[in-house]
């Protein structure tokens, strides 16, 4: 009851969301590996992140980020400069997923 899967364009359901005034204490990142998708959710999701929420991108931390022939990877680098350190503090490295904070709420 308290988890809700949504398959869409995460950056147009975060605006959905953000535009509701919705605010969540967690937000799990798995919709694309590509550079431009991560990127651009990481520049929306701040706005819907309760302060001290968590967001979890998964295959932050897969091999194939580091492939430069190789792309259609690149979590790791869009979560690096997408995100904004005076908004999300690095919490940890879980698998292959990275683990943000949200500090700016």
């Amino acid at each position: 009851g308290n988890v809700t899967t949504i398959c869409g364009d995460a950056s147009s359901v975060v605006r959905q969301f953000a535009s509701k005034g919705a605010k969540f204490e967690f937000v799990f990142v798995d919709h694309s590996h590509s550079y431009e998708a991560v990127y651009g959710v990481c520049r929306e999701v701040g706005a819907v992140m309760a302060n001290g929420g968590f967001c979890l991108f998964h295959d932050f931390n897969d091999h194939r980020n580091r492939e430069a022939d190789d792309a259609e990877y690149g979590v790791y680098q869009a979560v690096v400069e997408g995100l904004d350190s005076r908004e999300f503090e690095f919490y940890g490295v879980y698998g292959c997923a990275a683990l943000y904070r949200f500090i700016a709420g």
